[in-house]
């Protein structure tokens, strides 16, 4: 029987780079999405037997530009994995229509586009399976966080939508919800620019606290491994049960079941609390 074809998008590093390696190491047909030329050699150090296959692609291209790629591929993919994208941060009124446009278009809109390149193939065969990894904070928000959870909410929407509308075509689709892992996300991810007379705000010294939490998390060495995304991921290939929403790691566990259980308003209050949510200053 031939090993299941997997695309990944996002494996340049971190949770894609990792989820390719080990996923390839169990026997399966792995297509790597990397967004530079210089990325392709990213693999050549493994044997040739596990090697993942590196492919040129970046969300922000058109949909026909996607869509041939994916169709060019050898093997049409009976598993794909969005994991591409990136976090802008900061509260909401240091935030341009730009800023945001620019993260939907990746984190949103380029998850789509790559879903919409590989439906037809799958209902074709009346099977797929489509892990969509979100994030922990596409389940509720945090101040500071506005730009990021909105697009992680807006997958949580796609996913639970493909959910009901692809089922009858044997396509399966699941929302990853991880939590703080030790990869270079932090280290990409963007702020305003603060000393912008356009970002002056009085959530000032909230947002520059943010900035050093930022720099604090870029050095952290404390968090999860990616290679327990990556197993998880394997295991939801393997197996015939594909819950909604699957949280990886203890802050997101911890988080997710926090949600469930909790009356709203102790939840965010506590939320709230760790994240140093910011109040309004005292004239002095």
């Amino acid at each position: 029987m031939a090993p299941k074809t997997i695309i990944i998008t996002g494996c340049s590093s971190g949770l894609g780079y990792h989820t390719a390696i080990y996923l390839a190491q169990q026997d399966y047909q792995v297509y790597a999405s990397v967004r530079r030329n210089s990325d392709l050699n990213l693999f050549t150090h493994l044997p040739p037997q596990h090697q993942p296959r590196p492919f040129l692609l970046d969300l922000r291209w058109s949909q026909s530009r996607i869509s041939k790629i994916i169709s060019s591929l050898p093997t049409p993919p009976e598993v794909l994995i969005n994991n591409a994208g990136y976090g802008f941060f900061g509260t909401l009124d240091t935030i341009s229509v730009d800023h945001l446009q620019q993260q939907l278009e990746v984190n949103l809109y380029g998850t789509y586009k790559v879903i919409k390149a590989v439906l037809p193939s799958m209902r074709s065969r009346r099977a797929g399976l489509i892990i969509n990894i979100s994030s922990i904070l596409g389940l509720f928000s945090l101040p500071g966080y506005g730009p990021y959870s909105i697009s992680k909410f807006s997958i949580e929407a796609l996913t639970q939508t493909l959910r009901h509308e692809e089922t009858p075509f044997g396509i399966k689709t699941v929302s990853l919800n991880p939590g703080s892992f030790s990869t270079n996300f932090w280290k990409n991810s963007q702020l305003p620019r603060l000393n912008s007379k356009r970002t002056l705000s009085p959530h000032q010294q909230f947002n520059s606290n943010l900035k050093a939490s930022f720099a604090n998390s870029r050095r952290q060495h404390t968090r999860s491994h990616p290679l327990q995304v990556a197993k998880v991921i394997n295991q939801l290939i393997s197996t015939q049960n594909y819950p909604a929403n699957v949280p990886i790691g203890l802050d997101a566990q911890l988080l997710y079941y926090l949600h469930r259980l909790l009356p709203r308003p102790l939840f965010f209050w506590i939320v709230k609390t760790i994240a140093h949510a910011p109040r309004p200053q005292q004239n002095a």
